[in-house]
């Protein structure tokens, strides 16, 4: 259960990151955009369209990168949720067989003793001599 939540929290942390990334991503886009504005008007536009083309290309991978990881988080999270499901419905059933084995021996423990009290109350007494 701390595994699943520490996975879970450092997938966050690291979607956290990658959202900051992508955003930064965009704020750059959009200047791209503003500088291709400002060529327009007689700068190097061409040098502008290829940094926007730059941009578009990693905004892109980094959205693919972050729609994976977050399908990569959602399977772990499913895939330890049903270990740790599992694995408590064999710790119960490990107790319960447990708990009824000892009991068993406990019974046995008794049977036993009261056979040997009976065998001592009714040993005859002339084979002593």
């Amino acid at each position: 259960s701390r595994r699943a939540e520490t996975l879970v929290c450092c997938c966050f942390d690291l979607l956290k990151k990658l959202r900051a990334k992508l955003q930064s991503l965009k704020a750059e886009r959009e200047e791209a955009r503003h500088r291709e504005e400002m060529a327009l008007r007689g700068k190097d536009a061409v040098g502008l369209h290829a940094k926007q083309e730059e941009l578009v290309q990693q905004t892109v991978s980094l959205t693919s990168t972050l729609q994976q990881d977050w399908r990569s988080m959602q399977l772990d999270y499913t895939t330890w949720t049903a270990l740790l499901s599992r694995s408590r419905q064999l710790t119960e059933k490990l107790t319960v067989k447990s708990q009824q084995a000892l009991q068993e021996r406990d019974v046995a423990i008794e049977e036993k003793q009261e056979i040997s009290g009976l065998s001592c109350r009714f040993w005859p007494t002339w084979t002593a001599s």
